[in-house]
């Protein structure tokens, strides 16, 4: 029937779908399950007739596209609607969760090792017969942050990018990898060359693969070429394996897994600002490093140029405050050796014309595993409580608050402005799961 939005009648709404509903959180009482998830298993149909009452054919389609474009894919796995069954303290209470705030995220079961080896022969788009083309990567959510793009290779129709990503996934028996290659244009909006959508459901038992996928092109039918690539799955330990995780025995033998990081709150930021405030914020950079780094010494600045974006990651600004918390900031890396992992934090201000450094904190991802669990070096066995163990790692390792977070203190840049850091102090938690 017709429906009435404003100035215009909305006469049909046409979707078609397969949904998926999980229950999670079991309860010893009605309803028996804490949270529920809703969400569409891949991009679902959608028709929207829309009668503009005095308004063009232009407004209705602009409201569809926003739709389809924007709305939709919120609810497309592995985004979902979380609804919570229970309220929030008795969430905390009956299912052990620190923080419900935090439940909208689903907890990955592995990391998926995507090398994006070539293109071969790729359309044509530029007129002299040759395309500048890149790839634009992502397992189902395309929000920023989430997909992944490689390098743009010049005037090539096979070109060789041999470059690597990683992707948390949620659930490999139903996620897919989208690939889309696109032809980069200087002075016109890019062109899509093709894409390609990749069931990973297969590397559940198989582990690696290299192949080559086919490019396709709804408005173009025909050969558009396609891409070879090599991809490597990776679990991480089941969260309801009660067993302890195996110890490593072997000083070789790295421990990977996926990092979370939540930064909560700064007190006593410097003036920055004329006005006695500053508009605050913290950059986060994950970094491979080796064992001289591991304390006291600054990661340098030629180690940050190559960092992958995957591995970096800033806050949202506190206006106007010199005591900045940032609610329910979190972020999760993939760690490839956690025994040489740094995380590099450095606390800004917003400016109108950029940003400044008011200091800077590292953090040796080492210092957030139990030593009970792994082999550490004997000088680091030797330090039994965290605090011994963290402040040896961590000269600005203050203490751990009766909310489980670390209180850090922060180091003075080396170049540029100096600020007076000394009752400063930034708060975060980290936890670490490992891989299998």
């Amino acid at each position: 029937g017709n429906h009435c939005l404003g100035g215009v009648a909305i006469e049909k709404i046409h979707m078609k779908s397969k949904a998926r509903i999980i229950l999670s959180h079991f309860v010893p009482h009605p309803p028996y399950f804490a949270v529920l998830r809703f969400c569409f298993v891949g991009e679902p149909f959608f028709d929207l007739n829309l009668k503009a009452l005095g308004v063009s054919d232009f407004f209705s389609d602009t409201i569809e596209r926003t739709v389809v474009k924007e709305v939709l894919p919120m609810f497309v796995y592995p985004r979902n609607l979380l609804i919570k069954l229970l309220p929030d303290e008795l969430i905390k209470k009956l299912c052990g969760v620190k923080d419900p705030a935090h439940m909208e995220d689903m907890e990955p079961e592995g990391r998926l090792k995507v090398k994006l080896c070539r293109g071969i022969k790729l359309p044509k788009s530029d007129f002299l017969g040759q395309s500048d083309p890149y790839a634009v990567l992502h397992v189902g959510d395309p929000r920023p942050g989430k997909v992944r793009k490689s390098h743009t290779k010049w005037k090539t129709l096979n070109p060789v990018w041999e470059q690597e990503f990683s992707f948390h996934i949620v659930d490999i028996a139903v996620q897919n990898l989208f690939i889309e290659v696109w032809d980069r244009d200087t002075l016109d909006a890019d062109d899509l060359l093709g894409t390609t959508s990749i069931s990973l459901n297969f590397l559940k038992a198989q582990g690696k693969s290299k192949k080559k996928y086919d490019l396709t092109l709804k408005e173009s039918p025909g050969p558009r070429g396609a891409v070879e690539l090599q991809l490597e799955w990776e679990p991480y330990r089941n969260q309801f394996d009660t067993s302890e995780p195996k110890k490593v025995e072997k000083k070789d033998e790295r421990i990977f897994g996926e990092l979370t990081l939540q930064i909560h709150s700064a007190k006593d930021v410097p003036k920055a600002d004329m006005n006695g405030k500053c508009d605050p914020f913290v950059e986060v950079t994950l970094v491979q490093c080796n064992a001289s780094t591991l304390s006291k010494q600054r990661i340098h600045d030629d180690q940050l140029k190559d960092v992958p974006e995957e591995l970096k990651w800033k806050t949202e600004v506190c206006k106007k405050t010199l005591n900045p918390e940032w609610k329910n900031t979190r972020n999760s890396f993939h760690c490839d050796d956690a025994r040489y992992c740094v995380l590099l934090l450095e606390l800004l201000d917003k400016d109108m014309m950029g940003s400044e450094k008011l200091g800077w904190v590292q953090i040796p991802v080492i210092a957030a595993l139990p030593p009970e669990k792994y082999a550490w070096p004997t000088w680091l066995q030797q330090k039994v409580s965290l605090a011994d163990r963290t402040q040896a790692l961590m000269p600005n390792f203050v203490k751990k608050t009766e909310s489980n977070q670390w209180e850090l203190t922060l180091n003075e840049m080396g170049k540029g402005k100096k600020f007076d850091l000394t009752d400063t102090r930034l708060y975060v938690s980290l936890d670490f799961r490992s891989g299998t």
